[in-house]
């Protein structure tokens, strides 16, 4: 992940980012990546309420 003019600092364990979703090919189109990344965010909600609100 590039890194430049980014704010947050990339050794810090607090920083969370999502590089992939892995669905398998007879599953793919049906729109289960905006699920996937709802639980995701949701997720990092409740394991630490102060990472997933957003910076900008």
């Amino acid at each position: 992940m590039p890194w430049s003019g980014r704010q947050e600092d990339k050794d810090d364990d607090g920083i969370w980012a999502v590089t992939c979703f892995a669905v398998r090919k007879d599953h793919r189109g049906r729109g289960l990546t905006y699920p996937l990344a709802r639980a995701t965010v949701e997720f990092a909600a409740n394991a630490a309420p102060a990472l997933s609100r957003p910076t900008r």
